[in-house]
């Protein structure tokens, strides 16, 4: 591909313009509209624009990427739930506690609510700010909810996976009635206000349509009603494609010519249901940006694109070349597909590949100093923007990096390293009485914990984690994870030992499969050149000795920094609160 990097865009731009922000006195927005799709478990080949085998799938998303600036050292977290409060927070989750796992639908805690999310701030600074899809950040308590949390309006589920179709969760659960044991199901799709916040709307009459469409519908409606109110909109729509249930949307949804995206070089069931996904989220960021072309407010609107972890093999991802999937540290897990696009960038600074460090915890600095500097609002002493004051202030005590400047090519980039996960089996895995958990019968479904080779690190005290500094990356007390998925032809001169991926997995009516058991291998450790050897395959701890001991005195300073994790077990008491509330999940702990 044609693209600009990063130094050539420093020698060539125009030395007048440092930030978006100082484009934006000439729009009609005080503040530029931002549009952030969140997609969930898309893989580094799992995306049109830098995928083997689908290519063509994701036409208006590969449009806006070559357009805009692809980050291609992108780094997120390994599963949803640390992704999204990273995200939200702007802090590593190993320093507030989410490091760990994921939030389920019975689940008792969610982020601590003393942080201040962005969503709060955007609000803060003037956003009618929304949310649309996948929440993960807790829902045991009302204080949990996205509404609390700084949006004016949620569409869409709570917890960690629904049925596309059914809105129910896919594995049903065991209560008791009457004394007898029975397995029971649980719709996960609600509307919420933040101006009820107390006033759940269930939505049972939407049952058996696909989310794709119900998505898209709701987003298209909040965009319509930010032309009418002339206010600056901040969207988060946190898709569930393209995690699984693999529930393929209605045929009727699209035409021949888009249907036939999914073409022959896409192999294997699995695998081409997860593009019938794909292809769903490509349809409905296009009638959204369509819906924003016609409420005349695309041109003044960000769009960030981001998937918050690696591809899950065992549900139609594939993260080829790179080693490992969702669940582990491997650049599989953590290296996703990224970029950003807006009109109100000039087009000499478009068409770039970023080449700098960044992380998900970015996001936050980045988007709410920029939006920021869009007006006076920095140096505003009205009284009424105390808050707002107080807000930005904060920004400056977050674990992300202000990368705006280096996205355009203006600066050097400011991150030399990025912390991957720490995780001390010391603070997490625990249980009522803050014994630690030893089997995988006491641990319920929480996979991280319940393997049995984590169980081993466990016993040891041991410390799982990875750290990127520069180009080298260190990785302690990882599990060997192979190379998942079958490459276009001629795609693996790299002579990876590749693993059944997605394209061999013919069966697709069985339960959900879990892509986070371990393979079998006991943990190590492990030093790679990630500049020459991007795949992860030939470890150099013993080779370089020197490079690995001051990657670990690195890795033991950022130990110390480590919160406790907050995760809790999972509970049936929630079973009672749900069936009293419509047979949806809901919170319990504090249910009205």
């Amino acid at each position: 591909e044609t693209e600009t990097d990063d130094a050539a865009a420093r020698a060539d731009g125009d030395d007048g313009f440092a930030s978006l922000g100082g484009l934006l006195a000439t729009t009609d927005s005080a503040k530029p509209h931002v549009l952030f799709v969140l997609v969930d478990d898309m893989g580094s080949n799992d995306v049109g624009y830098q995928s083997h085998d689908m290519v063509g799938v994701t036409p208006f998303i590969d449009g806006l990427a070559e357009q805009g600036v692809r980050l291609k050292e992108y780094y997120s977290m390994h599963m949803c739930t640390p992704a999204r409060a990273a995200l939200m927070s702007g802090h590593y989750p190993m320093r507030i506690g989410m490091q760990l796992e994921n939030i389920k639908p019975d689940s008792p805690w969610g982020m601590p609510r003393e942080l201040t999310t962005m969503a709060e701030t955007l609000k803060n600074l003037g956003y009618n700010t929304h949310g649309v899809g996948k929440w993960g950040l807790g829902h045991s308590q009302h204080g949990f909810l996205p509404v609390n949390r700084g949006f004016d309006t949620w569409y869409g589920y709570l917890s960690d996976e629904i049925d596309y179709y059914s809105h129910e969760y896919p594995a049903p659960f065991e209560t008791v009635e009457d004394g007898a044991t029975v397995m029971a199901s649980f719709t996960d799709y609600v509307f919420m206000e933040r101006s009820r916040p107390y006033d759940l709307q269930y939505m049972p009459d939407l049952n058996g349509t696909h989310s794709s469409e119900l998505y898209t519908q709701r987003v298209q409606q909040i965009v319509k009603n930010a032309n009418a109110s002339r206010e600056p909109l901040f969207v988060y729509y946190a898709s569930q494609m393209t995690h699984g249930p693999l529930d393929v949307p209605p045929r009727s949804a699209f035409s021949d010519a888009e249907w036939a995206r999914i073409g022959a070089d896409i192999k294997g069931t699995v695998r081409r249901k997860f593009a019938s996904l794909l292809l769903a989220l490509d349809q409905s960021v296009g009638r959204v940006v369509e819906e924003m072309k016609r409420s005349d407010v695309w041109r003044d609107t960000l769009f960030v694109f981001a998937s918050d972890n690696g591809g899950c093999w065992a549900q139609g991802g594939t993260n080829y070349p790179l080693r490992g999937g969702k669940h582990f540290l491997w650049e599989g897990g953590v290296k996703v597909p990224a970029f950003v696009y807006s009109e109100l960038i000039p087009s000499s600074y478009r068409n770039r590949a970023h080449r700098g460090l960044f992380h998900v915890t970015d996001w936050y600095p980045t988007l709410v100093k920029l939006v920021a500097s869009s007006n006076s609002v920095l140096a505003s002493t009205n009284d009424d923007d105390d808050e707002t004051t107080t807000a930005l202030e904060k920004v400056d005590d977050l674990d992300g990096f202000f990368q705006w400047e280096a996205l355009m090519g203006l600066a050097e980039p400011p991150r030399v390293e990025v912390p991957i996960n720490v995780q001390s089996y010391a603070f997490t895995c625990t249980g009522p009485n803050g014994t630690l958990l030893q089997d995988a019968d006491s641990l319920g479904a929480v996979s991280d914990c319940a393997d049995p080779w984590h169980i081993l690190v466990r016993q040891g005290n041991a410390t799982r984690a990875a750290l990127r500094y520069g180009d080298w990356k260190l990785l302690v007390n990882e599990f060997a994870e192979p190379w998942y998925g079958v490459p276009a032809e001629g795609a693996d001169a790299l002579g990876l030992d590749l693993a059944d991926g997605s394209a061999d997995l013919g069966d697709d009516e069985g339960p959900m499969d879990n892509c986070g058991t371990a393979v079998g291998t006991e943990a190590h450790t492990y030093l790679f050149d990630l500049k020459n050897d991007p795949s992860e395959t030939m470890d150099l701890s013993g080779e370089k000795p020197e490079v690995r001991d001051a990657l670990k005195a690195r890795l033991t300073e950022l130990m110390a920094t480590e919160a406790a994790s907050i995760w809790k077990a999972e509970t049936s008491e929630a079973y009672g609160a749900w069936a009293s509330h419509h047979n949806c999940i809901s919170p319990w702990i504090d249910a009205r």
